[in-house]
């Protein structure tokens, strides 16, 4: 998708997000380029596609809870490296999870502040994170 620098709508459908390694889809042979079209997308229509919004919008070894900082590290141990913060959907205003096996809505949604459509009809939600919801108004 990289090449596709301004891509401002993107429908994927019948995609195993998860993949079989379980993996961000970015990080493998799914959907190369999103990272780089974040910043643009406005709208992402997911139909039939298996995985969680985690998956989506959270990279690997990234965090989506600014309040997640890992404390391991001592003041003198100077090599600990705390879990970077997700990078944000700055545009993302519609989201489209139809079809799928969605069970839960994750705080990974707070990566999207101006988020307003949510769509997740036809899937089996059974928990939703307040924390991820704040977004919509």
């Amino acid at each position: 998708l990289a090449p596709f620098a301004s891509l401002a709508r993107l429908e994927l459908r019948g995609c195993d997000l998860s993949a079989a390694t379980r993996r961000p889809i970015w990080d493998g042979n799914l959907v190369r380029g999103l990272r780089e079209v974040r910043t643009h997308l406005v709208e992402m229509d997911l139909r039939r596609c298996v995985g969680t919004l985690s998956m989506l919008f959270v990279g690997e070894g990234e965090t989506s809870n600014t309040d997640d900082v890992d404390t391991r590290g001592s003041r003198f141990d100077d090599t600990f490296d705390p879990k970077p913060r997700a990078a944000t959907w700055p545009m993302l205003r519609s989201l489209t999870c139809v079809g799928g096996d969605l069970t839960e809505v994750d705080a990974s949604l707070r990566l999207c502040p101006r988020l307003r459509r949510l769509d997740l009809r036809r899937n089996g939600v059974e928990r939703i994170d307040p924390d991820g919801t704040r977004c919509l108004s």
